[in-house]
């Protein structure tokens, strides 16, 4: 368990990230170290928190009331939701427990999602506000505020929501791409990247907008009505435009080394090791392609080994499961995500990377089993294939967050009550407090940014809620 930090060394200690491409290449902004921090953002859009594994019980074998079926403290109809495995402070069922592997490196919280509608919910946990407020997102604040490389960065993103700049960020560049060879499209010369609507547009990139953005005329009216320093950026950004990034190939030394960390192989060796079948995980109707999620991971780590970027976003949707199945499919699906982030991690571990870059994995909100439709799905409990039932899930005001670096302060923070409540907690061993009110997901990035990367933050507490409005009264609360 991690000591808490106090309040007077606070922000003398140090933050952090998704699946499109977004640009922030401003020499005022970049320092001249050569290994930036870098975010890596994974948004998990409308999955269910308890099937995820984003949401613990308190307790191994203990659901809270409510979490499953409405008024009851039973567990999951399917039975390996209800297997619960130990590790520090976290109890993962057996669908989550690959993130056992690097435990040692992981912090969890359970939190209030502020909003139970998509929108509002999707925006807040990618962006820390809510929608048309002013904010940026996770990675844009990020990248924005942490002194990094006087090299172009690029971030990638594929959420409008998570790269939406705001009036303190008015030189990013948003552009997009999931895989190597979509990178490589929209990091060459503007003159040749594909145009929207043309073929093997992989890019889609919005060079309409910004060409007429950065015209002549434009530039003249945006020249006069800044400082000296605001024109430099928009020049460095007009000179990243016309010089491009460089592509890479399979060739690359870092591609081959991710490629083989992450392979398809691998993922079905460790699905063996879960009472489920590995068919069915692999095969059963998933929200997630393991080979795209796989692509967008290689990309990610190349950005971040090379230099060449500062974050990244990958967005996993389609969990709305109103009709049913959530505790197997989302859970299914899950299980391959971690898996291969666990993967990720493996290798970003074995490059010395583990302290310069963050992940934090997102969803919206929490799911109550309160709708009565269901699906049919068999799942083997290590006896038999089974026949289970799992109702369909409605929005709830809890939801989780998981981050992935070196110095976080391990363990958890918040938890579950009764029908999905969510109740702060004074430490991180998940004992929960139910006097404290519920964390947000400002409030933990927010603090988590000052712990992790104060030293390199360009100011302090106060500047982070020029980003993030709800970002203030439970920073000794949660980490110090």
């Amino acid at each position: 368990m991690c000591n808490k930090i106090k309040r007077r060394n606070f922000i003398q200690l140090g933050l952090m990230g998704a699946s499109s491409p977004l640009w922030l290449p401003s020499n005022r902004i970049f320092a001249a170290d050569s290994t930036p921090e870098f975010m890596l953002h994974i948004h998990l859009g409308s999955w269910c928190g308890l099937s995820s594994g984003l949401v613990q019980p308190q307790e191994v074998g203990k659901w809270p009331k409510g979490a499953h079926f409405q008024n009851e403290t039973t567990g999951s109809n399917n039975p390996n939701m209800n297997k619960h495995h130990k590790s520090r402070d976290f109890v993962f069922h057996d669908y989550s427990k690959p993130l056992q592997e690097h435990a040692d490196q992981l912090m969890m919280a359970t939190i209030s999602s502020v909003a139970l509608g998509h929108p509002e919910a999707k925006s807040y946990q990618q962006s820390g506000n809510l929608p048309n407020a002013p904010g940026a997102g996770w990675v844009a604040g990020f990248s924005d505020l942490a002194f990094g490389s006087k090299d172009k960065k690029l971030m990638v993103i594929n959420s409008p929501l998570a790269g939406k700049p705001n009036s303190f960020t008015p030189n990013q560049v948003t552009m997009e791409a999931n895989t190597m060879q979509e990178f490589n499209a929209a990091s060459t010369d503007g003159n040749r990247v594909p145009r929207p609507g043309q073929s093997n547009d992989f890019s889609k990139v919005f060079w309409k907008k910004y060409l007429e953005r950065f015209n002549s005329t434009a530039l003249d009216g945006i020249n006069r009505s800044t400082n000296d320093t605001e024109k430099s950026a928009i020049e460095y950004t007009l000179n990243t435009l016309i010089d491009g990034f460089s592509g890479y190939n399979t060739n690359d030394s870092t591609y081959k080394s991710l490629a083989s960390a992450i392979s398809i192989n691998g993922l079905r060796s460790k699905l063996d090791d879960l009472i489920d079948h590995t068919n069915s995980v692999m095969n059963t109707r998933n929200l997630v392609n393991e080979n795209f999620f796989r692509n967008q991971l290689i990309l990610a780590g190349m950005l971040a080994k090379k230099s060449t970027a500062s974050g990244m976003s990958i967005q996993l949707g389609g969990g709305d499961l109103h009709n049913g199945g959530s505790d197997v499919i989302t859970a299914r699906s899950a299980s391959k995500v971690w898996i291969q982030l666990m993967q990720f991690w493996t290798w970003v571990k074995q490059n010395n990377l583990d302290d310069k870059i963050l992940v934090v994995v997102t969803h919206e909100f929490g799911r109550t089993a309160y709708n009565k439709s269901n699906q049919q799905l068999k799942v083997f409990d290590g006896k038999s294939d089974i026949e289970v039932n799992p109702p369909g899930r409605d929005h709830s005001l809890l939801t989780g967050m998981l981050f992935l670096n070196r110095n976080v302060p391990v363990g958890r923070v918040g938890g579950m009550g009764e029908a999905h409540t969510p109740l702060g907690s004074n430490d991180l061993t998940g004992i929960v407090n139910p006097d404290i009110e519920g964390y947000t997901s400002s409030n933990i990035m927010g603090s988590l940014m000052l712990r992790l990367f104060a030293n390199k933050l360009k100011g302090d507490d106060r500047i982070l809620r020029e980003y993030w409005n709800n970002f203030n009264q439970h920073i000794p609360l949660i980490l110090g």
